[in-house]
């Protein structure tokens, strides 16, 4: 059976015509984010699949999170808010738009995180850093 294939690599169809009907602008930003997170967090393919289950209970396959990396996947929402829990984010960071990627410095995160894992209120967090002694 032949696979029909766009002529060129810069052409947006270009790979096996099946990939079209897969691959989606909002599941490339998203599968991005998953990629740059799980690199950062320094997880292999396989790490982050065996943290993330379906609904019978299974992990998914290291090449199903390969396939939402790239966008040609897309798996129910609880799947992705599973995600951003396990790279320890609010699923908005995750799904949320664009703009919202470059906000928060790597050492503005640690302190949100810190925050949250103390159980403290932000303002309740500021008040602790900023009074004396």
């Amino acid at each position: 059976m032949r696979v029909p294939v766009a002529l060129s690599p810069y052409h947006p169809d270009f790979g096996p015509a099946w990939q079209s009907r897969y691959r989606c602008d909002w599941g490339q930003v998203v599968g991005r984010r998953v990629r740059l997170l799980r690199e950062r967090d320094g997880l292999r393919l396989s790490d982050l699949a065996d943290k993330l289950y379906r609904a019978d209970g299974k992990p998914y396959s290291a090449s199903f999170v390969s396939r939402v990396e790239r966008g040609f996947a897309s798996p129910p929402l609880w799947a992705y808010i599973h995600m951003a829990s396990i790279f320890d984010l609010s699923p908005g960071r995750l799904l949320g738009p664009e703009d919202l990627e470059g906000s928060v410095t790597e050492p503005e995160m640690t302190l949100i995180r810190v925050v949250r894992r103390l159980g403290l209120e932000p303002d309740e967090a500021i008040a602790r850093l900023v009074r004396p002694g």
